[in-house]
């Protein structure tokens, strides 16, 4: 008897794993980024600060449409974790400065730590102090630069995520794992 029992639940325990594994991985979303069919895991270990990065991005033109005034993405690895956070550009002068141009509320945003991986966290590797945005949709930067790089990096990890902004309001974000590029966003 006690011997049928295990055999059940050792083939229950099986069934969770493989329904699990099941969710885990997902067929491709579209051939551009997935090529000949494959089947991969969508996690690539960057994929949470990819989100928030990308999230503040659009959270900041958001605003500035929204406000009529330019703002700021201001980014920063202080404290040993990346974080980012939007400001209001009030004397508009294209400048971002801490004294002069007030956070937007609620905008500060810590990149996450892995509650299992604590010293797995995120960092910026290449980054511009801010990144400035016009409500008519083109970016700026510091000194005056026609584009800008941002570099996030996890630590543990052979990868990084490459966000591209240029002055006329184009984007492009490529995750790289290793040599192999796991995912673009245009």
């Amino acid at each position: 008897m006690r011997s049928l029992i295990f055999g059940i639940l050792f083939l229950v325990a099986l069934g969770g794993i493989v329904f699990v594994s099941s969710i885990l991985v997902l067929p491709p979303e579209n051939e551009e980024i997935f090529k000949g069919g494959e089947v991969r895991i969508l996690d690539s270990a960057l994929d949470g600060g990819v989100e928030i990065v990308n999230d503040s991005i659009l959270s900041l033109e958001k605003i500035s449409k929204e406000r009529q005034k330019a703002h700021f993405l201001v980014l920063n690895n202080s404290t040993g974790m990346a974080w980012v956070q939007i400001h209001e550009d009030r004397n508009g002068d294209g400048i971002f400065s801490e004294n002069s141009d007030p956070l937007v509320e609620g905008t500060k945003i810590n990149l996450p730590v892995l509650k299992f991986f604590p010293k797995t966290q995120y960092f910026f590797s290449e980054y511009p102090k801010w990144v400035g945005y016009n409500p008519s949709g083109s970016y700026f930067f510091p000194s005056n630069a026609e584009n800008v790089v941002i570099l996030l990096n996890r630590k543990g990890i052979d990868g990084q995520a490459k966000f591209e902004l240029s002055r006329s309001g184009e984007k492009s974000i490529k995750s790289v794992i290793g040599s192999r590029e796991v995912r673009t966003q245009h």
